[in-house]
């Protein structure tokens, strides 16, 4: 006797009931958080139609849609359609233009579909859950963004989509946000990522009726390079600095293939036509990752100049990198119309930006500085760069009446606290030296005597005539000397008493970090912070738009 099979199946029919049921129980629970109105839907469709159209241009046939598309098209589709996962996906792009209830729709489509083994095994539902990444990423929450990017890796992993992309253009344009996002989280936090290159056809061969600009390729490129920098942060044995310079020589010669004139920094776009906003802010955005990838290559290095100056190269290539990178951050925010911040109005983007500007800031108060011979500090102090940190601040300071979480008044906060130690007197007021926890960073602490060294340089500075090298700020580049295998003493500031000490990921195997952390608030959620971690590895519910809880005790 033959097995049934297909419809005749009871048990085939009970399942399809099943699911019918399913799927019109969740379009009911995802119909009820829209709009009741008609005329408030068509509103809110009506003001997701920039935002459709840039993401449109950004990922090829989004929604299974082609550029010609409308949203509102979409959106008709969507609420007609029995495919819970269309509607759902429907609810995030109003969530992610900035829709009223936006909370309400991306915790909704979360829990009904991003959540559901079912809904995301497909094309559809990993869409879906990269739309609801990048949502959290703009509002400030990378954690929580990669963990989401995770689980919709994980899905394109069963469906082949790593090895199998390029047979259509929305597969490949889904595949390759899904590994640039995975790349660059996993970067910026500090934590693995799931889609490794000898798994994935990394080849940006064109699929049938598609096409990317210069600048999409480009950073394409840099996320292939950002994982072998995320390899050798997470690697237990750790990677020799020619390594580093090797990988170092690979981001120059991508950048050089750009020409010299892409990285310029046009005060304004060509027009103001949508489409010269979309491109110039995805030059912008391109630029933005190569400098991050390029300054988290050398920041463990440069860290490592407080006790071993044959390091310089990494440190002056670090500082520059964060420089150039917060230059771009200023311009994205700066130079473009409110048209294009519907799409990029992204917290993680202005963390990246500041925390551009916390390294860039330690060079210019002189960490790891080499001593000249006869003991004085170069002069690296110029004036244009801390124009450059006032203008993150005011940037930061404008944009927080306008955010949902706190991550940019944290980053505002932090920075104007670090930039005061310019003006502080020499004793600091005798306060005690301030110290402060940046998450998914590390914690810095600046001594007493970086403010008497930094006043006295003040005073240098005006007697005295800029040398060369000081002309050109942290701007100094010079050929990498190998690193002696036994740091000798040099005469900097030693790890037991450094002018400004620095406790975190990027250099865990260094205890320069002077001071009893228990005693000020190193802590998160009650977490106690193990030695050479951070408290955010402590707590895996930890995010930027939390109280980064930092203390900020001094001048």
């Amino acid at each position: 006797m033959t097995p049934e099979s297909g419809d005749n199946n009871p048990s085939s029919q009970q399942t399809v009931k099943q699911r019918k049921i399913k799927d019109s129980n969740t379009r009911k629970a995802l119909l009820a958080c829209l709009p009741r109105s008609r005329t408030d839907l068509e509103e809110a469709v009506s003001k997701t139609e920039t935002w459709w159209r840039i993401t449109q241009y950004m990922h090829h046939n989004f929604g299974g849609f082609d550029a010609s598309s409308t949203f509102s098209q979409f959106a008709d589709f969507a609420t007609k359609t029995e495919n819970p996962v269309i509607l759902g996906l429907f609810l995030v792009c109003l969530a992610s233009s900035g829709q009223e209830d936006e909370a309400m729709y991306i915790s909704t489509v979360s829990a009904l579909i991003v959540y559901d083994d079912e809904y995301a095994a497909n094309i559809d539902g990993i869409e879906c859950m990269a739309l609801v990444g990048k949502y959290h990423a703009d509002m400030g929450q990378p954690r929580k963004s990669w963990m989401v990017f995770r689980r919709a890796a994980m899905f394109a992993q069963l469906m082949g989509l790593p090895r199998f992309h390029s047979s259509s253009a929305r597969k490949d344009g889904m595949f390759w946000h899904l590994f640039e996002s995975d790349r660059y989280l996993s970067l910026l936090l500090g934590l693995p990522y799931t889609l490794i290159d000898a798994h994935c056809d990394t080849n940006q061969n064109l699929s049938p009726g598609d096409s990317i600009t210069n600048a999409t390729r480009f950073r394409r490129s840099i996320s292939v390079l950002a994982g072998k920098v995320v390899d050798r942060n997470q690697g237990v044995s750790g990677q020799s600095y020619s390594t580093a310079l090797d990988l170092d020589q690979e981001l120059d010669d991508l950048a050089a293939k750009m020409g010299s004139q892409w990285w310029n920094l046009a005060e304004e776009p060509a027009s103001e036509s949508l489409d010269d906003l979309i491109t110039s802010h995805e030059e912008r955005i391109s630029q933005i990752t190569f400098y991050l990838v390029k300054m988290n290559l050398h920041l463990p290095f440069m860290l490592k100049t407080a006790t071993n100056p044959r390091y310089e190269f990494s440190r002056n290539a670090c500082f520059d990198a964060a420089k150039r990178g917060l230059q771009t951050y200023l311009a994205l925010q700066s130079n473009f119309s409110k048209v294009m911040r519907t799409f990029y109005d992204c917290q993680v983007i202005d963390f990246i930006g500041f925390t551009n500007a916390v390294v860039f800031l330690l060079g210019l108060l002189g960490y790891g500085r080499a001593h000249h011979q006869n003991g004085q500090f170069r002069n690296s102090e110029d004036e244009a760069d801390w124009q450059l940190i006032d203008k993150a601040i005011e940037i930061l300071r404008d944009y927080v009446p306008s955010r949902q979480t706190g991550v940019t008044q944290q980053c505002y906060q932090t920075l104007n606290f670090l930039r005061g130690a310019r003006d502080c007197d020499g004793d600091c007021g005798g306060k005690i030296e301030p110290i402060i926890t940046i998450p998914y960073f590390g914690t810095l602490k600046i001594g007493k005597s970086k403010f008497a060294e930094i006043a006295k340089q003040r005073s240098l500075n005006s007697s005295m005539a800029p040398t060369p090298d000081s002309q050109n700020g942290c701007n100094v580049q010079q050929m990498p000397t190998p690193p002696d295998p036994q740091p000798r003493d040099q005469g900097v500031p030693s790890c037991n008493d450094p002018l400004i000490s620095y406790n975190g990921f990027y250099m865990p195997e260094l205890d320069n970090f002077n001071f009893d952390i228990s005693q000020g608030d190193g802590r998160f959620g009650g977490a106690a912070l193990d030695s050479g971690s951070g408290w955010w590895q402590t707590n895996a519910n930890a995010d930027i738009d939390q109280d980064w809880n930092y203390f900020t005790n001094g001048c």
